[in-house]
């Protein structure tokens, strides 16, 4: 059932959580910011980014119906301009989800909020994450990455990061099943966010929602659940109770497509770019790091104007949509742009970096894992770029990854 939810996700660039108009993937010489992230051609995106990337001014672009916002410098700006919010202005929450359960929840979410209460719930937020023992959360990673592995590559590459946040979330993740419903109830709110998504899809989204809160709510204690009980405690009345557990299902959401991307490309590195292998923990960290120095798995995001404004010497009118370009961007200090920059930079990099290490490295461990991957192609998303892989069997004990 995931598989055919993956299958039908990739259908569609909305899958993400901003509602991005779909791109024309059939063969084209002509390649657009919605349609970059799903070539093949590796060299191709390297030449697109590196283009774009020089540009020192806004240009609107007709393929997103957005101004973009390339290069390091004019990134950040746009990033942290005060009157680029990350929802259109009048709308908090997407038409298709207004008025149903998964819309009331996506309206808490912090990464989809500009409101006054929003900073003290993030330092909320990154209070609670800082708190996780390190310790404790590589014995979880790895316990979940070898529990993903008994289903193979595709399997590990969506599962290894998001259920590692379950478990410390104090959901039950002690099987492979676990794991699959997990994955299943995400794959279901994706198709939900999808632009002009179907009743069915909104409604199934609504479903994996419901179900996930409950679950919260009904799990025992574990470092995470903890953690956000006690912070959303502090900030008073109201965010004790479902407060902490939409924050706890955005946590998980934001580890499903990003961790996917992150571990797939971690896999393919070391036959497309410069990276070796990893021969310890601390190689597998520094391979993501370098994977967010390159392109990246999250090419861009949106910004909405609240009001009529200037960016970089261009006038903005109220709704303009501008397109922030991520990948191949380094911001001050050779710091990578993949997870955001200003008040809407992830607050989970360093779980998100200590997972995905752990995760990658017991995957390099596996001496009797009969199964290698070989990518046969990326997501179908706008802004995030996903391998896909299949599976080929080895006559040896030591699996390869062997990347087509």
């Amino acid at each position: 059932m995931l598989n055919e939810a993956l299958q039908e996700q990739g259908k569609d660039t909305g899958a993400m959580s901003c509602p991005y108009q779909t791109p024309t993937l059939t063969p084209s010489p002509a390649l657009t910011v919605l349609s970059i992230a799903a070539s093949p051609d590796a060299a191709a995106l390297q030449s697109f980014y590196k283009e774009l990337n020089q540009r020192s001014s806004l240009q609107f672009d007709a393929s997103s119906n957005c101004w973009l916002a390339a290069g390091s410098a004019l990134a950040q700006a746009a990033l942290q301009h005060p009157d680029l919010a990350v929802r259109p202005p009048d709308q908090a929450v997407p038409t298709g989800l207004q008025g149903r359960p998964f819309g009331t929840v996506f309206a808490r979410w912090l990464r989809m909020r500009d409101d006054a209460p929003r900073e003290a719930e993030k330092q909320a937020l990154q209070s609670a994450l800082a708190s996780i023992d390190p310790a404790t959360l590589q014995q979880v990673a790895a316990r979940q990455a070898d529990l993903a592995l008994q289903a193979g590559w595709s399997h590990w590459q969506w599962a290894s990061i998001p259920c590692t946040v379950a478990h410390l979330l104090g959901l039950k993740m002690l099987e492979v099943a676990d794991q699959q419903t997990l994955l299943t109830q995400l794959a279901a709110m994706a198709l939900a966010l999808k632009p002009q998504a179907e009743l069915t899809a909104l409604n199934g989204g609504d479903r994996a929602v419901t179900e996930l809160m409950a679950a919260l709510d009904l799990a025992p204690d574990a470092p995470l659940r903890q953690a956000l009980r006690t912070q959303a405690g502090l900030l008073g009345p109201g965010n004790s109770t479902d407060g902490w557990q939409a924050q706890a299902l955005a946590l998980l959401w934001q580890g499903y497509e990003a961790g996917a991307g992150l571990l797939g490309q971690a896999l393919l590195a070391p036959h497309h770019s410069s990276a070796s292998a990893p021969a310890d923990l601390a190689g597998c960290a520094a391979l993501l790091d370098e994977i967010g120095r390159q392109p990246g798995v999250i090419h861009h995001t949106r910004r909405w104007a609240l009001r009529d404004c200037e960016l970089a010497g261009q006038a903005l009118r109220k709704g303009d949509a501008v397109l922030v370009i991520l990948a191949g961007g380094v911001a001050s200090q050779a710091e990578p742009l993949g997870f955001g920059s200003g008040r809407h930079r992830c607050p989970g990099i360093a779980l998100t970096r200590n997972a995905g290490a752990m995760a990658l490295w017991r995957a390099t461990q596996q001496v009797t894992l009969q199964q290698s991957p070989r990518c046969t192609g990326f997501q179908a998303l706008a802004n995030a770029r996903i391998p896909i892989f299949d599976s080929a069997m080895l006559n040896n004990k030591h699996p390869e990854l062997n990347a087509s």
